[in-house]
């Protein structure tokens, strides 16, 4: 059944990032701490896992229709990889608490931009 679950929640993870072109951890944690039952550090970490795989997946139609800016995906992923280990880091002295906390501040404030300035 846990399988199933998973698996279900990683289509609908999936499924949204791909659509919506969101990072996976803006739709997969709350699915792996709703759906799964993950403590709220674990889901972080395990979205980050799968993020990997998921983005080499929904890359590949992007790259057919050579829709990708090479050149500042370049520099993204420099500063991306720079920043994701000093945030992975400071999750390691969060609590689940404030972990959640964050989380919910960061999409509400994420949504509220999308919504106001579109």
């Amino acid at each position: 059944m846990q399988r199933r679950r998973a698996m279900f929640t990683g289509l609908v993870g999936g499924f949204t990032s791909g659509l919506t072109g969101v990072g996976g951890g803006i739709t997969m944690i709350p699915l792996l701490t709703s759906l799964l039952g993950l403590s709220q550090r674990r889901a972080h970490a395990t979205s980050l896992a799968i993020v990997i795989s998921v983005a080499a997946v929904a890359v590949v139609p992007y790259i057919a229709r050579d829709e990708i800016d090479w050149a500042l995906a370049a520099a993204l992923a420099a500063g991306g990889a720079a920043g994701a280990q000093l945030g992975a880091q400071l999750m390691q002295r969060t609590s689940d608490r404030r972990l959640r906390m964050l989380f919910g501040a960061f999409v509400l404030v994420v949504g509220l931009r999308l919504l106001v300035l579109g």
